[in-house]
């Protein structure tokens, strides 16, 4: 996953994948080392790319961490701030209502 907060030709990065993981998720028996993979996947390096090889449920669990947990992680701020600044935040933006707790 690898990207930036701007998009279009003009904010291009030819470094955009340098050191960045690629995961590669082969099928059964193939070799992702061999025929048009191969020269992908070495054009990929040759981009500065680093390649590891895994199986799609080790794939789906990498992914589900690093699109996650900075989600989890700035909800967790949000509410503790909440808890430590106002003791009765309004439940909207809608009416000078408390939540109930």
């Amino acid at each position: 996953m690898a990207g930036k907060e701007n998009a279009g030709v003009e904010f291009a990065d030819p470094d955009l994948f340098e050191g960045a993981a690629w995961l590669f998720t082969p099928l059964p028996r193939q070799n992702v080392h061999a025929g048009q993979c191969g020269e992908f996947i070495h054009c990929a390096e040759k981009m500065g790319a680093k390649i590891a090889v895994v199986d799609p449920s080790e794939h789906d669990r990498f992914c589900g961490w690093i699109s996650h947990l900075p989600q989890m992680i700035s909800t967790a701020l949000a509410a503790t701030l909440v808890d430590e600044s106002a003791p009765t935040p309004p439940c909207s933006t809608l009416g000078d209502e408390p939540c109930a707790r």
